[in-house]
């Protein structure tokens, strides 16, 4: 038999960016010359077609009539060459497929985002993409349908491989937005539902929701309600594969992103910055909606080293990267930021706490992309990073995260406290905790009240974020440098151009080196059609292991820095190994 050929346009519409596999835009025949194409050993994403396999109401193949809906082929096909296939089983709209994978029986009302304008995508191909809202009960019933066939199929043919949950979304103004975020006639009509069962609790005469802020909060729990409805079908019927929802964002997706593809006006560097301050958020970026043609020199480099080698495998519980030649097992994260409301209203006035009290603009300036925002706080010893320091809002502190955050302390822990909101119990126990171990503490006045209590490394900072709120920016800033230094966070200042991106990376050090406690990479990129420079002022327990191969890019080192040129579209990667001072 002659073997097929396959193109390179071919290749990208298969493999559109990161290693995303879709199977359905290609024959059976060719998958596993296609898999075969980009080595072995990678981690193949696998967005499931709903679409695709629903035959008709209540029936659904899984190749029955269609070769291309044989996912145990798929699956085998890619052991087989070595690779780890994932599957993810869409909990939201798709944006890169049509109806957003809505199967077209079902697909009858269009979801709108917060502004009622329809949610709309643009793919590779150009092709124009309508999503379907999620809202809608019969969209609900078929999704249920078909996760039971799915979850049976795979029983029946022994698919061990994982199945996540795709909570699909784009970003915008700094804030993830998932395709859930809908506000069509059917989440309207589904909210008041939502609200008239809380009034139930509310006397006659009053008025609610009481306030724009209350109703925005209303939302956000009619929202995450629907979302784990959605979740817990998947982990009931799925649960010997079910690995849990993963949020994933795509460049070019947002509305302003969408317009400016519509009209020929994006540019890689709105993509590259994008993607830096995506990194900074718990979710992964994709690219796979943006055409090859964007993506090459920088971004091409920043796509692979980013997200390809580092944010994906950590995302999906590896420590180890894709990349046989890197020992990097993720992102560097000085900080861990928590804040369960951290879905916004576009244009709301709401903030996070960690906006309101200043940090988060502080860690943008002193600390920048080496910092991870999360709105969910997973209560695994595993997922723990005591490099880490965790930063939580009091609002959010239960009594199983309370118990989690004394264990992080008593374990040589850092954790930074905001005590506004705090449930008065949890305050109570924290003192009594403090109290009954002996635990030193100093309690000081610095723009607000702090308590600062040590027990071995472990270190516990409470303050007041309410009055820290109120003060100036400058005030805020002020605060922020004088506490971190008292948490002995080491980290190299780095100074850097207006369009210079940058990236740390950790590992351990092995046995060819010396005794290091932790090595990291740092990635320089400059995106900008203009030369840049880059300064490291080197302190003394940071020491310079070797450089990467310059791209369009050269470096000096003296006794006290190093210097770097990049010209447009230069990159570079530096090691360091780092002992304690």
């Amino acid at each position: 038999m002659q073997k097929k050929s396959i193109t390179a346009k071919d290749f990208d519409i298969i493999f559109p960016g990161e290693n995303w596999f879709l199977y359905w835009k290609t024959s059976s025949t060719l998958w596993e010359a296609k898999l075969a194409e980009i080595g072995r050993g990678k981690r193949i994403i696998i967005p499931i077609n709903w679409a695709l396999h629903h035959a008709e109401l209540g029936k659904y193949d899984f190749a029955t009539k269609k070769p291309e809906t044989d996912l145990a082929k798929l699956n085998r096909v890619a052991i087989k060459l070595g690779h780890l296939p994932q599957f993810l089983c869409p909990l939201t709209p798709a944006p890169f497929i049509q109806n957003g994978g809505v199967p077209h029986e079902v697909a009858t009302t269009k979801a709108t985002d917060p502004n009622g304008l329809m949610y709309t995508t643009v793919d590779p191909e150009n092709s124009i993409f309508h999503l379907y809202s999620f809202f809608d009960p019969k969209v609900y019933k078929s999704f249920q349908s078909f996760v039971s066939a799915l979850a049976k199929y795979f029983e029946a043919e022994k698919i061990s491989s994982p199945v996540w949950g795709g909570v699909y979304g784009y970003f915008q103004d700094g804030q993830f937005y998932s395709y859930l975020h809908d506000r069509s006639k059917l989440f309207h009509t589904s909210f008041a539902r939502f609200i008239s069962i809380k009034k139930k609790n509310i006397p006659i005469d009053e008025t609610f929701p009481r306030s724009q802020e209350e109703e925005l909060a209303l939302i956000h729990e009619f929202t995450a309600t629907m979302q784990e409805l959605y979740v817990g079908t998947c982990q009931e019927s799925l649960s010997s594969n079910w690995e849990g929802p993963i949020n994933v964002a795509f460049l070019g997706a947002s509305p302003n992103d969408t317009f400016n593809r519509v009209t020929r006006s994006d540019n890689t560097i709105d993509h590259s910055r994008t993607l830096f301050d995506m990194a900074t958020r718990d979710i992964i970026p994709s690219s796979i909606l943006i055409s090859a043609s964007h993506k090459t020199g920088v971004l091409k480099l920043e796509l692979d080293e980013i997200v390809s080698n580092t944010l994906i495998p950590a995302a999906f519980h590896s420590s180890v990267s894709d990349d046989d030649n890197t020992e990097y097992s993720g992102p560097l994260k000085l900080f861990t930021l928590f804040d369960f409301a951290s879905i916004l209203e576009p244009g709301s006035d709401a903030k996070l706490t960690w906006i309101k009290t200043g940090l988060l603009e502080h860690l943008k300036k002193e600390y920048p992309w080496s910092y991870i925002l999360k709105n969910s706080y997973q209560n695994d010893s595993n997922t723990e990073d005591y490099s880490s320091v965790y930063c939580f809002s009091g609002k959010d502190i239960n009594e199983k995260i309370y118990k989690n955050i004394i264990k992080f302390l008593m374990n040589g822990g850092r954790i930074i406290l905001d005590t506004a909101e705090l449930d008065s119990n949890i305050k109570r126990k924290i003192e009594s905790f403090f109290i009954e171990n002996s635990i030193n503490t100093t309690s000081l006045f610095f723009h607000c009240d702090i308590k600062h209590a040590s027990l071995g490394d472990g270190k516990m900072i409470l303050f007041d974020g309410a009055v820290l709120s109120t003060k100036q920016s400058d005030k805020k800033n002020e605060f922020w440098t004088k506490l971190i230094t008292t948490l002995s966070v080491i980290h190299l200042p780095i100074k850097y151009g207006p369009d210079i991106c940058f990236f740390w990376r950790k590992r351990f050090d092995n046995t060819n080196e010396l005794n290091y406690e932790e090595v990291r990479k740092l990635n320089l990129y400059n995106p900008s059609s203009y030369k840049q420079y880059v300064q490291l002022p080197m302190i003394n327990n940071f020491v310079l292991i070797k450089a990467g191969t310059p791209k369009y890019s050269s470096f000096t080192t003296a006794r006290n820095e190093i210097n770097v040129e990049l010209l447009p579209g230069g990159s570079i990667d530096l090691d360091f190994g780092i002992y304690s001072p």
